[in-house]
């Protein structure tokens, strides 16, 4: 079963309660895929929105998670992170370390991931992405 994975971007538009993105997962959903976030998303969104004490938003993304996969990183996710990391130091296109271990974790799980920001995960070989723009 085909599994999307949601990039921090595209939770923040969710909480947002985006029209498009939201009419994105809903046509996912109707059709009977998976929706996921990885636990480093789920680090990224609990973070900033602590940081901020947005309290509403912490109880909204609580909710939002009850309906979603929270997927674990075990030790081939982080090799293949490293692996990542080391093809794009090697052509000089480096990336940021969470969205290196976003990416491995939805390459070595087969998982499409959506993201809002597409440049930041372009030069990862294997990577399936969705952009989706509001």
């Amino acid at each position: 079963m085909k599994t999307y994975s949601l990039d921090s971007n595209i939770v923040t538009y969710c909480l947002r309660n985006d029209k498009v993105v939201i009419d994105k997962l809903n046509i996912v959903r109707k059709n009977g895929y998976r929706i996921d976030i990885s636990p480093i998303v789920y680090y990224e969104t609990i973070r900033g929105l602590s940081d901020v004490n947005s309290l509403q938003k912490l109880r909204l993304f609580n909710s939002f998670c009850q309906k979603l996969t929270i997927g674990t990183i075990e030790q081939d996710v982080a090799e293949t992170a490293a692996s990542i990391y080391v093809s794009l130091k090697r052509v000089g296109r480096l990336a940021e370390d969470a969205d290196i271990l976003i990416a491995a974790y939805c390459v070595m799980n087969d998982f499409v991931l959506v993201t809002h920001n597409t440049k930041h995960f372009e030069n990862i070989d294997k990577l399936l992405i969705e952009g989706w723009c509001s």
